[in-house]
């Protein structure tokens, strides 16, 4: 027995009840019989499409299981040899920095010597100077007695 969508009553002629003609194309788009009217033959074909559906969907779960321990082993081997490499670049950074440190204070103790050697220089300078400032503060001291004295004797010779 074939039933059409006419005789179940479709969307279609519900609305055609209502007193307008309407074609949509849901009416083109449903099949022109029932469901239930279907043969035998092809319900089994759709169950045994739909039980080697459900297999397939199962593989394929179980494959997709499989890869995402996979990717999770993976993951996980990446993210230790991600932490190794980085624990050695921090040692690497630990040593250049102990190296470099070591390296900043030879040349401070270096210029801290410079600087000594010039604080040491300049007062020999300073020292010096004051010794030449007073060596030429006793000559003119010594020439201008000397041309007082003279002034002195010249004067007294005068008088």
């Amino acid at each position: 027995m074939v039933t059409t969508n006419d005789e179940i009553g479709c969307k279609t002629n519900a609305r055609m009840r209502s007193g307008r003609k309407i074609y949509s194309p849901w009416r083109l788009l449903t099949p022109r019989y029932n469901f239930f009217a279907v043969d035998e033959e092809l319900r089994r074909m759709l169950e045994s499409l739909h039980g080697e559906f459900a297999a397939v969907r199962q593989e394929m779960r179980g494959e997709l299981a499989a890869m995402r321990q996979e990717l999770h082993g993976e993951l996980t081997a990446m993210r230790q040899e991600m932490k190794q490499e980085f624990a050695a670049v921090r040692q690497e950074n630990a040593a250049a920095h102990v190296e470099t440190r070591h390296e900043f204070n030879i040349v401070v103790e270096r210029m801290d010597r410079g600087f000594d050697l010039l604080a040491e220089g300049t007062l020999n300078i300073d020292q010096k100077l004051d010794r030449e400032a007073s060596d030429i503060r006793g000559e003119m001291r010594r020439g201008f007695a000397d041309t007082h004295d003279l002034i002195r004797f010249t004067w007294s010779q005068l008088s």
